[in-house]
């Protein structure tokens, strides 16, 4: 699992070593919408197509993204995702597009606490498990001029199915909305 993961990454960090356009994406997180976190995205375009008659631009990205989130009663989660996105923009720079990460997802329970050979309790202060996770999102938003600081907004409705979870695949909802700003 982990050789995967680090493969994964890996591939992902050669492709950004090529030259595109690059931009970061960072935003609210939340699961199921009022577990508070935060995500930060870094892409690189891969491909571009553009249709002059309709004045529309279609970008590949390839991308690392990585988070956590926090629920009081459950437990707290941080991931890391690599991933491929499609998104699509008209004329006025409003977009939309598909995301599909998958990654790996370590949870940290709280209060958990074990009992030694000699009847002493100690707690554990980092117990969790780890998981695979497929993530896909539908994005809205809209892109600013090239000249902004901030070069537009983002809102992500995304489902991450998380395995194994409580015995199989868990699907957790989240609502993403953020800011982006182009490196290049």
């Amino acid at each position: 699992m982990k050789t995967r993961l680090w493969y994964c990454v890996g591939m992902m960090a050669i492709s950004f070593c090529t030259h595109a356009q690059t931009y970061l994406e960072a935003g609210y997180s939340g699961a199921t919408i009022f577990h508070p976190g935060a995500n930060v995205t870094y892409g690189k375009v891969l491909g571009t197509k553009t249709n002059e008659r309709r004045n529309t631009r279609q970008e590949w990205i390839g991308g690392l993204g990585a988070g956590f989130y926090y629920h009081k009663n459950r437990h707290t989660g941080v991931y890391v995702n690599p991933l491929i996105e499609w998104i699509k923009t008209n004329r006025k720079g409003f977009q939309y597009g598909l995301e599909l990460p998958v990654g790996y997802l370590r949870t940290f329970i709280p209060n958990v606490y074990q009992i030694q050979e000699n009847s002493q309790i100690d707690r554990l202060p980092f117990a969790g498990t780890s998981h695979l996770v497929i993530s896909p999102a539908l994005r809205l938003g809209h892109r600013f001029s090239e000249n902004s600081f901030i070069n537009g907004w983002y809102i992500k409705n995304r489902v991450m199915l998380i395995t194994p979870y409580a015995g199989g695949l868990t699907p957790q909802y989240f609502l993403e909305a953020g800011l982006v700003k182009s490196l290049k």
